[in-house]
């Protein structure tokens, strides 16, 4: 061990949640440390679709005409029925919102702008870095952060490898977990799970599209299955595909790593299993898949903690909760939770309130995720609902790319109350 180095707060996970709550500390004169066991954001990544909300909290730190520049506006979202074809649809641009839209970019170009924001006020970030263990005093966090290093094996193929090269004692008033689904922040704190719903899988895909699409979210429903298609900056789209018991899954190995298009053979055997998808659920998408850019099957499990912290250790973000891909709820709820939290920690830090501000924390954002994942409140149709729209009344809710007041608002223009 080496010198302790000391800091206010202490965020683990440099994802969307983890790189707004450090800027916004920074931002408010908070000293906060980030640490990311990558070397810098990533250069490749999944679309992420943002919210009107978040949008406007994004415009705040001044990073709206950049997103802009990058992404794609999306303005409305339209329900299919596999056979049927459109059945229903709501506008986004109806919303009472600043920006009554949902923009979709890469993801990595969200973390970039997040990054160099945090840079630019002044944020401390510690690349290659991971939390490997911590312990709660009564009025600050002892953690223990592995430096990781490159280090080749092998004579014939070299193969590379990280080790740590050294072991760094932080001393924090507060630790943040952002360190998504698998986070070690809830794990060191034995934070569990409750499941709401059955886990989903899914396989996505993502390709340059043969024509051009609508600025509109598709949502393909049957008894059974989601299938959602979201267009991208560049021509291009993703497609994702929920599978049941019977499907086949397209990467059936134990490790679903994305897969990147550099197989000849494997990928014309996934082409055509995208192309028997679509004309299975979605046979009014147009033209032929000319090459994929990536597919990965991925499962997604309904679950929220049974809290969100104790003490002075606290979560945002997928580290937190999980749920069904269509609405990218858990994302950008978890950037509000983002924005929540680091407020209440520099109230804090500033004495300007109590350790109660975290209860208060845990209850509103539990209280959000329980109506969410439908364990509280209720959704129901009324008779002048459309039929077809009362037959998915429970697939919906997930299924609308909308948080806080404007997701009970998407749902009345489907003639659907949550209450």
């Amino acid at each position: 061990m080496n010198r302790v180095l000391e800091t206010e707060v202490l965020v683990v996970g440099a994802g969307p949640s983890g790189l707004l709550t450090a800027a916004l500390l920074a931002e408010a004169g908070v000293d906060a440390m980030l640490v990311d066991r990558e070397q810098r954001p990533a250069t490749r990544s999944y679309a992420c679709g943002l919210h009107p909300g978040s949008l406007k909290l994004l415009a705040r730190l001044g990073l709206l005409d950049e997103l802009l520049a990058g992404g794609r506006r999306l303005d409305r979202v339209v329900f299919y029925s596999a056979d049927q074809g459109r059945e229903a649809e709501v506008s986004l641009g109806a919303l009472p919102a600043e920006y009554p839209f949902v923009l979709v970019l890469p993801q990595h170009k969200l973390e970039a702008l997040l990054a160099s924001r945090l840079g630019t006020l002044g944020g401390r970030v510690l690349w290659h870095h991971r939390l490997s263990a911590m312990r709660a005093e009564p009025d600050r966090v002892l953690a223990e952060v592995d430096q990781l290093v490159g280090t080749a094996t092998g004579s014939a193929v070299p193969r590379w490898h990280w080790v740590v090269g050294r072991t760094l004692e932080v001393s924090a008033r507060f630790v943040v977990g952002a360190d998504g689904h698998h986070s070690l922040v809830r794990q060191l704190m034995d934070i569990r799970h409750d499941h709401w719903a059955p886990a989903e899988l899914y396989v996505a895909y993502e390709f340059t599209a043969a024509k051009a699409l609508p600025d509109e979210l598709a949502v393909v429903l049957t008894d059974h299955t989601k299938s959602v298609l979201w267009p991208l900056p560049g021509g291009r789209c993703r497609w994702s595909f929920q599978l049941t018991e019977l499907d086949d899954l397209e990467f059936p190995d134990k490790d679903r790593q994305p897969f990147w298009s550099e197989s000849p053979p494997v990928a014309q055997q996934t082409r055509e299993r995208l192309q028997q998808r679509l004309r299975a659920r979605a046979p009014w998408f147009p033209g032929e898949i000319p090459e994929l850019d990536w597919a990965a099957d991925i499962q997604f499990q309904n679950r929220l903690v049974r809290q969100y912290g104790r003490g002075r250790c606290w979560l945002v973000g997928d580290a937190a909760h999980q749920t069904a891909p269509g609405g990218i709820q858990s994302m950008n709820v978890g950037l509000l939770e983002a924005e929540d939290l680091a407020g209440r920690l520099g109230r804090i830090l500033r004495g300007e309130g109590g350790m109660e501000l975290l209860a208060e924390y845990d209850q509103n954002h539990r209280a959000t995720w329980l109506r969410l994942l439908g364990a509280r409140g209720a959704l129901t149709a009324s008779d002048t609902t459309p039929p077809w729209v009362k037959n998915h009344c429970g697939q919906m809710l997930s299924s609308l790319p909308a948080s806080g007041p404007d997701l009970p608002l998407l749902l009345r223009q489907l003639g659907l109350n949550w209450t």
